[in-house]
């Protein structure tokens, strides 16, 4: 019975060792407590596992299994720190003079969708510097509308137009008001000023154009 009280008393006390080392060797991971009080982990080591040859088997199967936790909590609160600083550029793009057209040609221009265009605008007209970002978006503007303005030749499908809030019966007074010989030569003019940012003199032209031939 001694024999096997020593043995018990044996096993108990190894596996408090066991459990002291793999928190010995979990500490290396921690840079510390974040300000929300939640612990922060570095990233993995490349050389991690060595760092447990002398331990035994069942040790290093209980650190290596807690260190991925580690890792893996690490990793999503980046993901949502990187979800959640987009959703705030995608905001700061909704509350800046920038539209979705303005969106479009730089995303064409960049060879991206639309909805990192509007992430990376947003990026330039938050914070501190907002009114630098805008001038720096609106040089950006610039270099893209050129090609896409020369990209209007009247006989392909229009990029812009359809996005708009215009609409066929907006073209047929316009064609009148311009002198265009048909709807859609008005609504390729419409197109060209949409990429050259003329929107609120297309605004301008198509209320004098409907209360001059439709009596409003």
């Amino acid at each position: 019975m001694r024999l096997n009280s020593s043995k018990n008393k044996g096993a108990s006390g190894a596996g408090k060792v066991i459990k002291a080392d793999s928190l010995a060797i979990l500490s290396m991971a921690l840079l510390g407590a974040g300000s929300s009080g939640q612990m922060v982990f570095a990233a993995p080591a490349p050389n991690a596992p060595s760092q447990l040859p002398k331990l035994a088997p069942q040790a290093q199967t209980y650190i290596l299994r807690n260190y991925k936790h580690s890792v893996l909590l690490a990793q999503g609160q980046k993901g949502q720190s990187d979800q959640q600083r987009e959703r705030g550029f995608l905001e700061a793009f909704a509350r800046s003079k920038f539209s979705y057209i303005d969106a479009k040609i730089l995303a064409r221009h960049w060879k991206t969708d639309i909805g990192n265009a509007k992430a990376r605008i947003g990026s330039k007209v938050s914070g501190e510097h907002a009114a630098i970002g805008e001038d720096t978006v609106e040089q950006m503007l610039l270099d893209a509308r050129i090609p896409e303005l020369c990209a209007v030749d009247g006989k392909q499908a229009l990029n812009y137009f359809p996005d708009s809030t215009y609409t066929y019966d907006d073209a047929v007074v316009l064609a009148k008001l311009w002198g265009e010989p048909s709807p859609w030569e008005a609504k390729v003019r419409i197109e060209r000023n949409l990429i050259m940012g003329n929107d609120q003199v297309v605004k301008r032209a198509l209320g004098l154009a409907q209360r001059h031939f439709n009596g409003r």
